[in-house]
């Protein structure tokens, strides 16, 4: 049930669609895993996980923004090849 793609090799078009479908099969299985109301009852009435959530969650754009950031200096700098206008 393994596989692999060559995505060095996939055009633009083909490489969304790729992630496309490497996230919905991510969703799904997440949104498969665990039972509702016992993670509501293991979570409890405090706000804790939420607050940690929120907390990860803000930690993590920061995080895509500084990558972002970097990214588009080096691409500017040509240290990388880019491609525009995909």
């Amino acid at each position: 049930m393994k596989g692999s793609a060559a995505i060095e090799t996939m055009t633009p078009e083909r490489l969304a669609r790729y992630g496309e479908i490497c996230g919905a099969a991510l969703a799904q299985a997440h949104a498969r895993t665990g039972d509702a109301a016992r993670i509501t009852g293991y979570l409890g009435d405090h706000d804790t996980f939420e607050r940690a959530l929120e907390r990860f969650a803000v930690a993590y754009a920061d995080r895509n923004d500084a990558d972002y950031a970097a990214f588009t200096h080096a691409a500017h700098e040509e240290r990388i090849a880019v491609q525009r206008g995909v």
